[in-house]
């Protein structure tokens, strides 16, 4: 079965590629990171009916340490958003609270040997972030933030 798809909706506005877009619970929002080394938060529940556009309502200030992003997860209450970056030395994560961009957490980890990331997802209670390895498998990590 072959079918066809039209775009209904841009979202524009990043320096560089686009590498990872995670949407919210209620499908209202999406968060956006880029090679830029930053992510965007997008309102698009918008009525086009009425001829309303999506809406960045958020940029991220460019990450503290080198490399792009590789990866976002958004937290199951869409309060927070972890984002992952590597510069090859060491691997990031960095959580950040969605309102209003404010880091509040950077988890590093050696690289050696855990070849590339794969995904990332929080725990449903929000206090572990599973990262997948192509070469090492699944990590938890605890994180400490508060919900």
């Amino acid at each position: 079965v072959s079918t066809q798809s039209t775009g209904v909706m841009q979202l524009t506005g990043h320096k560089a590629s686009v590498h990872s877009a995670v949407f919210n619970s209620k499908s209202t929002r999406v968060l956006t990171a880029s090679k830029d080394s930053t992510w965007k938060l997008w309102k698009i529940d918008v009525r086009y009916h009425i001829d309303e556009s999506t809406q960045c309502l958020f940029t991220s200030p460019a990450a503290p340490f080198p490399g792009p992003n590789t990866q976002l997860a958004l937290s199951h209450d869409d309060k927070f958003v972890a984002r992952t970056s590597t510069d090859g030395k060491t691997f990031n994560i960095q959580i950040f609270k969605v309102e209003n961009g404010k880091l509040l957490e950077t988890i590093t980890v050696p690289s050696d040997g855990i070849g590339e990331q794969g995904s990332l997802e929080w725990s449903v209670d929000g206090k572990f972030l599973f990262v997948s390895f192509h070469s090492k498998g699944v990590t938890a990590l605890e994180t400490s933030r508060v919900a």
